[in-house]
């Protein structure tokens, strides 16, 4: 007879905001309907990624913060961590610890064109 396995499962630790949290992160920016359609958008595409890589990590960590503002710029960052990967010293650009990131970008609202885009 054959044995099976099956896969250690741990808690997966999600701090991600609502949509409306994330709207109203935007402090008092306007809108348009189409807008909001595209931070809806790329905000359930990200969400559908960030539980997509989750899912091959033995002990996930999913973030996503609000959004910020740099210069006309307004930032979302996202990630999903694997904390079973041990810390080592591999930093990227912005002087972030990546050693155990499987996944990460950001959601950005830029004032000039009033647009929305996906960055990774």
């Amino acid at each position: 007879m054959e044995e099976y396995y099956a896969r250690e499962y741990t808690k997966t630790e999600v701090k991600v905001p609502m949509i409306h949290e994330l709207r109203e992160s935007l402090k008092d920016i306007f809108l348009t309907s189409e807008q909001k359609g595209d931070l809806i958008k790329y905000y359930a595409y990200e969400m559908s990624n960030l539980f997509s890589y989750a899912n091959g990590a033995k002990k996930p960590v999913i973030s996503m913060g609000l959004f910020h503002k740099h210069g006309s710029q307004w930032i979302c960052d996202f990630a999903v961590r694997d904390e079973s990967i041990e810390e080592k010293n591999q930093y990227n650009w912005h002087g972030q610890n990546v050693s155990q990131v499987r996944y990460n970008g950001c959601i950005l609202y830029d004032e000039r064109d009033g647009r929305f885009s996906t960055h990774h």
